[in-house]
């Protein structure tokens, strides 16, 4: 066979491709499709279409005339717009390596109507958008998509686990009264490393992440935050990666209330928060942590927002129930009781709160974390409590009724002690500190 007859072969698989885009309408995925008026069930949800998260190797098989079997593809997706979006990339691939044929796909939840709005383009031979619309059928996910070209393709996406999957689509061009099964079908495994590998550089970017916080370098928060997508759907691990990517926005915020942050962002972030920690306790319903993170979230979203009385009522109603949950499922919990301890200063004394009250909290959270100090942990477990249970002491002493300056002052070198870049405790609370000291009084914190 010589080079001619190698490339006229080459040129035909493209001309191959290309036959199957136009009479799918250039949707070799299936990613988009609107169903017949009245069709679409609204069983959608806002999860569906999490497992797709990542980077697949896929095998493509076409019933289409002179399609090769198994052609070699990868396909991508990621979360973009504040993980509102799911953004894709569908890629084939020739025998020689070179792209044949590649598209992009939009997904939106549409909460309303509990349905996926889905817009796809082809890259390479059409640049007219097309429309569709998924929803959830059972352990699977179905997809309706209509052709300018006047096709109907009917996808399925089934047998999904968090390393494999199958997409196949029935195809009709009369309008859907006769169809070809499996016209096309696609098997995808996930690329890159098991479950069990990805701790490791899971655990790092943990590790970034707290040391971010604590620095209050908040583009790193959110660069690190969109480091740990890729590992969503790992599910031995999944649930930890999400609270720690909720941890990331939520101490995105408390660091921007430090730097007065524009409203905007900080509710992007809150709300960003809110909805990670809401799928890690989703995965995993024992993760008191990701009910504390989420409670403090509402609290921000609540000071924020000064306009809308009943969705302050909102949050402050699933506040008060995600904090009494979290005190009955761990109540010895380090973070627990920061948590805790942080709003019963607020409530009077007369209803069980008050400065001593807290304090007293606070003092107890430190007892427990210090009993957990130094004992084998998975890395990707929280056990932050420590520092941040000797800051809000050091914070209460300064701003308690009757100031105690010494032990506020020894709070603070404490939780210095333990993280020496800690740049609110270092360079916000202890020189307020310091300047209650020398002019004999206390002065209120920022934090």
């Amino acid at each position: 066979m010589d080079r001619r007859q190698n490339m006229r072969r080459a040129i035909r698989f493209l001309i191959w491709i290309v036959y199957l885009l136009a009479v799918a309408a250039g949707r070799l995925l299936g990613q988009s499709a609107p169903a017949a008026a009245g069709s679409v069930p609204g069983t959608g949800t806002p999860q569906d279409f999490d497992f797709l998260i990542g980077a697949w190797d896929i095998t493509y098989n076409s019933k289409a005339p002179g399609i090769p079997p198994k052609v070699r593809g990868r396909w991508t997706a990621t979360r973009q717009a504040d993980g509102r979006l799911i953004a894709d990339e569908f890629r084939l691939f020739g025998a020689d390596g070179a792209t044949v044929a590649l598209g992009m796909t939009y997904r939106v939840f549409d909460p309303s109507k509990k349905v996926w709005n889905v817009r796809y383009v082809d890259a390479v031979n059409s640049p007219l958008w097309h429309e569709g619309r998924a929803w959830r059928d059972g352990p699977d996910i179905l997809l309706d998509q209509r052709t300018p070209a006047g096709a109907i393709l009917r996808i399925r996406y089934s047998d999904i686990t968090p390393e494999t999957f199958r997409w196949r689509a029935d195809r009709s061009t009369d309008g859907g009264k006769t169809w070809v099964a499996d016209a096309i079908r696609i098997e995808a495994r996930r690329e890159g490393p098991p479950a069990q590998a990805a701790r490791e550089p899971v655990a790092g970017i943990v590790a970034r992440i707290q040391q971010a916080d604590y620095e209050g370098d908040r583009p790193a928060l959110r660069r690190l935050y969109e480091e740990l997508a890729p590992y969503v759907e790992n599910r031995e691990i999944a649930s930890r990666v999400l609270y720690w990517r909720g941890f990331a926005l939520w101490r995105r915020a408390l660091n921007g209330f430090n730097e007065s942050a524009a409203r905007q962002e900080q509710e992007n972030d809150l709300g960003g928060c809110v909805r990670e920690l809401e799928r890690a306790a989703a995965k995993d319903p024992g993760l008191v942590d990701a009910r504390v993170g989420k409670a403090s979230c509402l609290v921000g979203l609540f000071l924020l927002d000064r306009t809308d009385a009943r969705r302050r009522q909102a949050y402050l109603d699933e506040f008060e129930q995600l904090q009494a949950d979290a005190k009955t499922a761990a109540a010895e919990n380090p973070r627990v009781l920061w948590f805790v301890g942080g709003g019963t200063w607020y409530v009077p004394a007369e209803k069980g709160g008050g400065q001593a009250r807290a304090m007293e909290i606070y003092r107890k959270g430190l007892e427990a974390a210090r009993r957990k100090r130094g004992a084998a942990s998975d890395p990707l477990d929280p056990s932050w409590g420590e520092p941040e249970l000797l800051m809000n002491l050091a914070w209460a002493n300064l701003n308690r009724a009757t100031p105690d300056l010494d032990a506020a002052e020894a709070n603070a070198r404490a939780a210095l002690a333990l993280v020496p870049n800690w740049h609110y405790v270092r360079d916000m609370l202890l020189p307020q500190i310091l300047e209650a000291r020398a002019k004999g009084t206390a002065s209120p914190g920022s934090r």
